[in-house]
């Protein structure tokens, strides 16, 4: 997903924080809305899986490195990817 410089500059700054377990959010590198599970495999890292059709759709590798695990339909990212 590209990102204008608003967006570059609000993820580069961090995004909005530490997600809520049991919420929905979007991600700066994939579309759609994702629901968080639990914190992820690495520290600062969560287990999300996407709860809409445009996330469902997404292709997780277009996200690359911002993606740092994958099982099943679950993925794990970091806590700066959450907007």
């Amino acid at each position: 997903m590209d990102l204008t410089d608003a967006e570059k500059n609000e993820y580069q700054t961090g995004g909005k924080g530490q997600p809520k377990i049991g919420g929905s959010h979007r991600l700066f590198h994939l579309p759609g809305l994702w629901y968080v599970w639990s914190k992820g495999p690495e520290p600062g890292t969560w287990w999300i899986f996407p709860v809409d059709d445009e996330g469902k759709a997404a292709d997780v590798k277009e996200a690359g490195e911002h993606v740092k695990a994958v099982s099943g339909e679950a993925i794990a990212v970091k806590t700066k990817e959450f907007r």
